[in-house]
Order: structure tokens, then sequence, then C-alpha cells
């Protein structure tokens, strides 16, 4: 009988099926490429409080997990991303950074306005 496998199992393919299987759609463009790709990728739409004067306000806090294998250089703020659940925006990635096993890019968007 094989053991069950653990996380510690799990490698690149592994990644990639549970993208495609549970990761929301996203189209990328990279700065200066001519037109967007579709991946999947993982997308938190949370929100966070932000203070102003008069109080706080709730914003927006988006963040994507995109893995390496179908972006291999690094997102600059002149890419461009659009994400399936909110048609008719563009985003630019902000303070992206690796994940710790170095397989994602992770970082927060920001919408631009043409």
């Amino acid at each position: 009988m094989t053991p069950p496998r653990t996380l510690e199992d799990f490698d690149a393919g592994d990644d990639a099926a549970c993208d495609d299987l549970v990761g929301d759609t996203i189209q990328y463009r990279a700065a200066g490429a001519p037109s967007f790709t579709t991946h999947k990728a993982y997308v938190d739409y949370a929100d966070s409080l932000r203070s102003i004067e008069t109080g706080q306000v709730i914003e927006q806090d988006i963040s994507v997990e995109l893995r390496k294998a179908l972006i291999a250089a690094k997102p600059t703020a002149a890419a461009r991303i659009t994400l399936a659940r909110l048609p008719g925006r563009t985003f630019k990635p902000v303070n992206v950074r690796s994940s710790s096993d170095g397989a994602y890019w992770i970082f927060e968007v920001q919408q631009i306005h043409a």
C-alpha cells in the first residue's frame, strides 16, 4: 500500500494541476508585449481598512499569486492585468515579491485609469 502524499511531496506539476483546477482566470500583458495572455492564478479579493482624516474607509486590497513557470520575468509596474471577476478594469502589479518556496510571484494590484 502506498502511503498518502504530504504537502512536501507536491512538485511543479502538481502546482500547475491545482492552479488549473481552482485558480482564477486572469489576463496578463508584460511590459512591451503586444497582447494579453490568459493564465490561472490565485486571486484574493480581500478588503482592508484605510484611515483618513474623518474616519476609516474600506478599500479593495487584491493580491495575486502567479506561477513563475508562467511568467519568468519579475512583473513590473508597466505590466497590465485584467481579472475575470472584475471585467472592464485594468490593473498594474505593485509590491512584487517571491513566495517562500520560490515558485510564485506574489503581488498586489492597483487599478489604472486610461
